[in-house]
């Protein structure tokens, strides 16, 4: 956001009372800004405080408005600068009564109203410029916890794969230790059996060869 130049003047002698920057304007811009104030000044337009917006060619827009001191106000800027942003410094001038620091002689602005001008335009800019970087910077810091979050997020996906890989394995683990258990305890009693089996053909072997020693 820039601002190029800034016009006041009284419209009723549509006489300029001072202008910034004091050296280095375009001359084509500050030609047009005078046009547009005669223009003005010399229709006898007696609406106050009308904001009015106007086209550069695409370059830039030239805000400017007589207030109820009848008092011209223009500001030129950038296609960046916001008509809202226009008004507000102009309404920062005129509570400031630049228009009062004037030569008695030549009414126009005395050294004191061309420094005021200089630096409330100036600050003007700065703080705009200081205000974009601090949401530029808010907007990179947002970024990064966003970026941030989507790489947790991604974390936790990983996490909850890794997860669910282990549930399965655990799973698959309960079932071959439950196939084991089962063979295990079928293998058991098959063995129990055969000593069963075993103990019970020994009694009746010993049976056998006791009972009739016996009966001798």
């Amino acid at each position: 956001m820039s601002i190029q130049y800034v016009l006041i003047g009284n419209p009723e002698d549509c006489e300029e009372i001072g202008h910034y920057p004091d050296r280095g304007a375009s001359k084509s811009i500050a030609k047009e800004a005078n046009q547009i104030f005669k223009k003005l000044s010399e229709s006898g337009i007696k609406t106050k405080d009308l904001r009015n917006k106007v086209d550069n060619r695409g370059k830039g827009y030239y805000f400017f408005t007589i207030n109820s001191n009848n008092i011209f106000y223009l500001i030129f800027g950038d296609k960046n600068l916001k008509e809202r942003e226009a008004f507000e410094l102009i309404d920062d001038l005129q509570r400031e009564n630049i228009p009062l620091l004037v030569d008695s002689k030549t009414g126009k602005l005395n050294l004191e109203g061309r420094k005021q001008l200089k630096s409330m335009v100036e600050d003007f800019m700065n703080n705009k410029s200081n205000k974009i970087q601090g949401i530029q910077n808010e907007v990179e810091e947002v970024k990064g916890v966003m970026k941030d979050n989507i790489q947790k997020m991604y974390e936790n996906v990983e996490d909850v794969e890794n997860m669910e890989k282990k549930a399965v394995e655990l799973k698959k683990g309960a079932q071959d230790y439950n196939n084991s258990a089962t063979k295990l305890k079928r293998a058991t009693w098959w063995h129990n059996c055969k000593w069963l089996i075993i103990l019970i053909a020994v009694i009746i072997l010993l049976i056998i060869i006791i009972i009739p020693i016996s009966l001798k």
